[in-house]
């Protein structure tokens, strides 16, 4: 039986299996390209600010094409856009392995996946409408983007405070992209490919989201290498 509507063809109980599924594909692939680049880096170090440079416009390009053209392409370039952001991904974050213990780093990360999986949990069983605060979040981002440029370039801190409140957003949204993932589901109900889009495009956020905290979370309680 063929299905017009794909909305009837998967619930979003398996839709969001597949979310699931594909954040953990683009977490594997970072910790792949993240651990394969730190062993390169002794052979590049003379290249290692320009490759980081590259690295870190080339994912900001990714993005932005991602969230504004994400309507017009197709599921394969989606699929594309997510793994090489991920990929890209991992090589910035190589350098925070060569910096931190490897102990650190995988606790940070287990301590990440928990935080993520209860505020996922929560974002996807509250009742409470959590759309109406998606233009506080976007000025929580902004303020914290600004805030950690002017501490990098003039203030020199420890940037724990910083670290501090970047986790408690980065929950927040944690638990308003859970809530975003129905309205794709239901957006993309019409055609299976739009459905697939906005599943990658939802594992996408849900992605970023868990990077930044872990990534807050190793800046706070991370032990450096001996």
């Amino acid at each position: 039986m063929e299905y017009n509507n794909y909305a009837h063809a998967i619930t979003f109980d398996k839709y969001l299996s597949r979310t699931y599924l594909s954040i953990a594909l683009g977490l594997g692939v970072s910790a792949l390209f993240a651990y394969g680049f730190m062993f390169a880096i002794p052979y590049i170090i003379n290249f290692y600010f320009g490759i980081m440079m590259g690295v870190t416009i080339a994912t900001l390009g990714i993005a932005i094409y991602f969230s504004a053209a994400l309507r017009k392409m197709s599921s394969r370039t989606a699929w594309i856009c997510y793994i090489l952001y991920s990929a890209l991904t991992g090589v910035s974050l190589s350098s925070l392995l060569l910096y931190y213990a490897n102990s650190s780093v995988v606790a940070a990360f287990l301590t990440t996946a928990i935080v993520f999986v209860c505020m996922a949990v929560i974002g996807n069983t509250t009742h409470l409408d959590l759309s109406k605060y998606g233009s506080l979040f976007f000025v929580g981002l902004i303020s914290l983007l600004i805030f950690s440029v002017v501490d990098m370039l003039f203030l020199h801190t420890s940037g724990f405070v910083i670290a501090f409140v970047g986790i408690v957003l980065f929950l927040g949204l944690v638990a308003y992209d859970m809530q975003m993932l129905r309205r794709y589901y239901e957006a993309g109900s019409y055609d299976e490919e739009a459905a697939e889009k906005m599943m990658i495009f939802g594992a996408f956020q849900l992605y970023l989201d868990f990077i930044n905290i872990f990534i807050r979370v190793l800046q706070i309680f991370g032990r450096k290498r001996d």
